[in-house]
């Protein structure tokens, strides 16, 4: 997984980068680290649709690796390797031991206690207070960011 920052500031996290050069032709086409000028990565953004509602989605985004590089007018950005493990880590959705928690009687457990605010994952109600079990264990949601 790669950091990918343009002007001292990050712009997303980008699997697989692409580099890329200015073809004479005036195509981008891929080639190797060693003879890029610039890198294509599918960063997240936020589209509309037909209906007027957002989502999030991936989108090929093209950087120079230096000032003046492909067509001289595309951002410049410089990709940092990270691995996929700590970044979890630093955006706190990693934990030792189990992190899901169980219901207290009347809300479900968390699927993830460090981070109540996430939605999923998250068990069923329980019942009342004076009726019920505890809800279901949350789930534990692992998602895989390696290389």
């Amino acid at each position: 997984m790669y950091k990918v920052i343009s002007n001292g500031k990050l712009k997303g996290y980008a699997d697989s980068p692409v580099y890329i050069l200015l073809h004479s032709n005036g195509c981008y086409v891929p080639c190797q680290e060693s003879e890029a000028e610039g890198v294509c990565v599918k960063l997240p953004t936020t589209v509309e649709t037909e209906d007027g509602k957002t989502m999030q989605v991936l989108a090929d985004t093209v950087f120079a690796l230096k000032e003046g590089g492909l067509y001289g007018n595309e951002p410049v950005a410089t990709l940092e390797w990270i691995n996929g493990a700590m970044l979890l880590n630093m955006l706190g959705g990693a934990a030792s031991g189990n992190i899901a928690s169980d219901g207290d009687g009347r809300t479900g457990g968390y699927g993830n206690a460090n981070k109540p605010e996430q939605m999923y994952g998250n068990g069923g109600a329980g019942g009342s207070i004076t009726n019920g079990s505890n809800g279901q264990p949350g789930a534990a949601i692992l998602t895989y960011l390696g290389k």
